[in-house]
């Protein structure tokens, strides 16, 4: 049972920087488009996050490293949000 007003870190989503294609050209990274239009000043350096694909093995690699982080905080329990800010590409 989760108790009052217990901290809460998140876990890895798969976001990640553009360099990290150039690094690791075989995973399967995701370039996303617009989040429903929005830019910041139609600047396209604050719009269209990467994602690694979940099945890739450097998900799991660098989830795994993240994760060592964090815990090295002060809480067990973490979160992640991938869904609501992203569209299926299977449906596409």
């Amino acid at each position: 049972m989760v108790k009052c007003c217990s901290n809460f870190l998140p876990a890895f989503s798969g976001n990640v920087p553009s360099a990290l294609k150039s690094k690791f050209p075989l995973a399967k990274i995701t370039h996303l488009g617009n989040w429903y239009e929005f830019t910041v000043h139609s600047d396209p350096r604050w719009c269209c996050t990467y994602l690694l694909d979940a099945t890739d093995p450097l998900f799991i690699e660098i989830g795994k490293a993240f994760m060592e982080q964090q815990l090295k905080g002060t809480t067990l329990y973490s979160y992640f949000d991938w869904w609501d800010r992203n569209i299926d590409v299977s449906y596409q």
